[in-house]
């Protein structure tokens, strides 16, 4: 299924290029919980996993390297943020047109 909700404004952008990037590397279905935490693998770099923070059912802080610079919107985030947005709905999301269902499963930094 696509994701189609009407985008807007930089930071749906920066939200729907990390949910593209995440989607691409197949990280929604290559989480794993722990805690708290669910574990990312990183898309680049072998045995590598990041975590991103479970808050009250959405995506919170993540440990990568672009989080920890600043960059809010991540892959590791938006593949959490997917994930959840696919067990809510009871689908499979394989593209997304606009950051809107990701930016909602996501806490905001």
């Amino acid at each position: 299924m696509t994701a189609s909700i009407p985008a807007g404004g930089a930071a749906a952008q920066a939200w729907a290029r990390a949910a593209q990037r995440a989607l691409a590397a197949d990280l929604p279905h290559q989480l794993r919980q722990r805690g708290a935490s669910i574990l990312v693998p990183s898309k680049s770099a072998d045995g590598v996993t990041y975590h991103v923070a479970l808050v009250n059912g959405q995506a919170g802080a993540c440990d990568c390297q672009a989080a920890l610079n600043g960059r809010a919107a991540c892959a590791h985030r938006a593949a959490v943020a997917l994930r959840l947005a696919e067990r809510e709905a009871g689908i499979r999301i394989t593209a997304i047109k606009s950051a809107d269902v990701v930016q909602r499963f996501v806490r905001a930094a």
